[in-house]
């Protein structure tokens, strides 16, 4: 998997130019990816939530740059819980045949099942069936097995969801706070441009008088 040397988080229109955003990338590096995972998929999210946001400053650019990372791993957390529970498949089978046979570990169909064979996985397929089962209730044993291990990654995902919604959050105030600090600098300048305004005009007026 070839990485991007910066990140696309902080490829988009806004106040900075090229070689802002581009030193910005070089000071973050490159977006947190594992071996398995997908550049081109990243920069899609990316180009999205840029597009969505449309950062103007430097400051933006970094919550942005927060909020994709925190989103792309909340991605990889839900894929990896789908992963874990079928790869943990074999516990919640093994549960489901121990309740109506034994020696379970020397069934035939049970390791073929587990190397993954087209003989093996035909027969417990028609043997759940037989039982009134499916691969659903393989799925549903192996996570009460390891309920444990799926709620510690479900706290991953809420704290990732809770560090997102933060970084989202502290976009808005940042906007808030320079929309304020905007707003004063235009009523300030409406208020020098009265004030001349009204000094020409009473300048004008005592001319006036004069003459």
């Amino acid at each position: 998997m070839n990485k991007p040397t910066h990140s696309p988080a902080l490829k988009g229109q806004g106040a900075l130019n090229p070689s802002d955003v581009l030193e910005l990338s070089d000071l973050l590096g490159p977006p947190p990816l594992l071996p398995s995972e997908n550049v081109a998929d990243y920069e899609a999210l990316s180009v999205r939530v840029i597009a969505a946001v449309k950062p103007t400053d430097a400051i933006e650019h970094l919550y942005v740059r927060d909020a994709v990372d925190l989103q792309w791993e909340l991605i990889r957390l839900r894929h990896l819980k789908t992963r874990f529970l079928v790869s943990s498949a074999s516990v919640g089978l093994k549960i489901l045949m121990n309740m109506r046979m034994n020696y379970v570990d020397s069934d035939p169909n049970y390791k073929s099942w587990i190397k993954n064979e087209r003989k093996g996985i035909k027969n417990i397929k028609s043997m759940l069936s037989d039982w009134g089962l499916s691969e659903a209730d393989i799925h549903a044993q192996t996570l009460a097995k390891k309920i444990d291990e799926f709620e510690r990654i479900e706290r991953l995902i809420a704290n990732a969801e809770a560090r997102r919604n933060t970084a989202l959050r502290e976009l808005d105030r940042h906007r808030e706070a320079v929309g304020r600090r905007l707003k004063n600098a235009l009523d300030t300048e409406d208020v020098q441009f009265v004030d001349a305004d009204e000094a020409m005009t009473s300048d004008t007026q005592v001319k006036a008088g004069k003459s």
